[in-house]
């Protein structure tokens, strides 16, 4: 199969090769997701040039914005938003590039983050180092960052929101030791013609989950559905001594392959031997702790970047929808009620508690969630900011049952969960009748990105309300998902235990 070189640059990047193509770097794109919080990123970054008043943006691309960068500074512009150096095959932009009166220049790279990741860094040099190559006195450089401390009273002040870093001394380090390296071995690379033979223990990344990038589907083509990949919490390194070892599949590892974790020798045996395990003595205890009605909570929440409303911090949860299915005894039916916002205010989060406070009834009953923490933070940060339902929202942290800890505290264990805990991972298990490949939006990202489509996009009145349907069918589907999942807990298994 002919590989494309977008392919080889994704493959460069995995392996931690910092690559930027003349030809090649522009046309790459993000896979799938996450596309309202790269708005959110675009939008934290226009807002960030806010802090520099006589900045010129570049609409150009390419070499015509590398000749567009020299003439602007040519012709005695002081600062350039996406100025851009190309040398030796290697093309960056700066997100700001401001000259000094002594001709020298400052480089800033803005990123919507709260914290220093190590990857800001290397951007950072890689430009330092393209653009002194092309002629530029970089005297210092600077992450532009999100200010954690932040809470919006008001209208926005950059000199509020934003954090200023100088990062100067760490780039400039790394030039020698990494960054020279790196664009040697990625201009190898980006010359090849057919993709490099590469031993995926060399990888840095993950065929699935949050370290999944997008060089997966060529790195991993042949990798098998359950791998060593799903042992739970096994870190790179480990995972790297088994495929070093030849060991891809967990079936075929050995007492002795690496040393394991309680857990993870638990999921070794229940794969190996395609068991389920259940803790019946745990299991009735901790469900003996429920209390009817039993009320089953989920909500669904953005982070903005920028916090849209008083009150909030940068990337604080907004709470726009709940679905809450009750079962007013064991074998009752369940009644589902649920709230969908579809805008951003304070008022819509009002009316989301007053619906909220009408349907839990303070009758001591218990609410059940996945993944207790999230819930309950969300309460206690709706309770701070609407203070009339602080009482309210307490005494629901007080009744939460988290359905996932039994999971997590192994009291019921699956090897077809592969190590996991999510709802999404033991729903298709326990209850294959339900299933969220039917639904327009599967996951929690696909639900952020389509609320923020629509409070932010027009849409005529039927597609507005098919978007709607589709958020309030995924959202129920989650409570209805724990509903199902504890009456599966609660039948007499058959399984023995192991």
């Amino acid at each position: 199969m002919p590989v494309t070189k977008t392919e080889l640059l994704r493959l460069a990047a995995c392996k931690n090769w910092f690559w930027l193509s003349i030809h090649e770097a522009e046309s790459l794109t993000s896979d799938g997701g996450g596309m309202a919080l790269i708005a959110e990123g675009i939008g934290f970054e226009e807002f960030a040039r806010s802090k520099f008043p006589n900045g010129i943006l570049l609409q150009s691309f390419g070499e015509p914005a590398v000749r567009k960068t020299e003439e602007l500074f040519a012709a005695g512009k002081s600062c350039l938003f996406q100025a851009t150096a190309m040398n030796d095959g290697f093309l960056v932009k700066a997100d700001v590039l401001e000259r000094s009166e002594d001709g020298t220049f400052n480089l800033y790279e803005v990123k919507a983050s709260t914290n220093i990741h190590d990857e800001y860094l290397l951007d950072v040099a890689i430009q330092r180092t393209v653009f002194m190559d092309a002629g530029y006195q970089i005297a210092n450089c600077y992450l532009v960052l999100l200010n954690s401390d932040f809470v919006r009273r008001g209208e926005l002040d950059c000199d509020e929101v934003l954090s200023v870093l100088n990062v100067t001394a760490q780039v400039r380090a790394m030039e020698a030791v990494e960054v020279r390296p790196l664009m040697a071995e990625a201009k190898h690379t980006v010359a090849l013609d057919d993709i490099p033979v590469v031993e995926i223990a060399e990888l840095t990344c993950r065929p699935s989950g949050a370290l999944r990038c997008g060089c997966a589907d060529v790195s991993y083509r042949e990798l098998p559905e359950y791998s060593v990949f799903d042992l739970s919490r096994l870190s790179r390194a480990d995972c790297s001594k088994l495929l070093n070892k030849k060991i891809v599949l967990i079936d075929e590892m050995k007492p002795k392959s690496i040393k394991l974790t309680q857990q993870q020798a638990v999921q070794v045996v229940l794969t190996q031997k395609k068991l389920r395990k259940v803790n019946h003595a745990k299991l009735e205890s901790e469900l003996g702790q429920l209390r009817y009605p039993v009320y089953f909570l989920d909500y669904e929440t953005f982070n903005f970047a920028l916090p849209r409303l008083d009150g909030f911090s940068p990337y604080q949860q907004y709470v726009f929808q709940y679905s809450l299915h009750v079962l007013e005894s064991e074998n009752a039916d369940p009644q589902h009620t649920e709230f969908l916002s579809d805008a951003i205010s304070l008022e819509s989060l009002n009316a989301l508690a007053t619906s909220m406070q009408e349907a839990v009834k303070p009758d001591n009953g218990s609410v059940v969630v996945w993944h207790r923490q999230f819930e309950e933070t969300r309460n206690v940060e709706m309770g701070l900011l609407l203070p009339e339902f602080h009482s309210f929202f307490q005494a629901l942290n007080r009744r939460v049952f988290d359905l996932e800890e039994i999971f997590k505290q192994g009291f019921f264990l699956d090897y077809q969960f592969k190590g996991r805990t999510s709802i999404k991972a033991i729903l298709p298990v326990l209850c294959p009748q339900f299933s969220y490949k039917e639904l327009e939006v599967q996951n929690g990202g696909e639900a952020m990105d389509a609320w923020y489509q629509l409070v932010t996009d027009e849409f005529d009145e039927t597609e507005r309300l098919s978007r709607i349907q589709n958020l309030l069918d995924y959202c129920k589907l989650d409570t209805l998902a724990m509903v199902e999942i504890l009456r599966v807990l609660q039948s007499d298994s058959r399984e023995l235990d192991c």
